[in-house]
């Protein structure tokens, strides 16, 4: 990715990683999107919900995820789109 694209929202610290191609558990086309949460703060940051709204107004669950963030961690956040 060449562009590369970060929000700070408290703490934390929200960066795109990566956006391809790929392939989901049921074998379809679809688009492997990860971003990258930071937790800079000196407190652990819990209580997260990791939906992505898509261009379509649908909402995307993360495949790979987690609801809390110790103090000074990353955390990444996958999800698989239809393109």
């Amino acid at each position: 990715m060449s562009d590369e694209f970060t929000v700070h929202s408290g703490e934390l610290k929200i960066r795109i990683h990566c956006i391809q191609d790929d392939i989901d558990d049921d074998d379809r086309d679809a688009l492997r999107i990860v971003i990258e949460v930071t937790n800079e703060g000196a407190q652990p940051v819990s209580g997260i919900v990791p939906r992505m709204r898509t261009m379509d107004g649908g909402k995307a669950d993360a495949y790979e995820s987690a609801s809390e963030i110790e103090a000074g961690n990353r955390q990444d956040y996958s999800y698989y789109v239809s393109p």
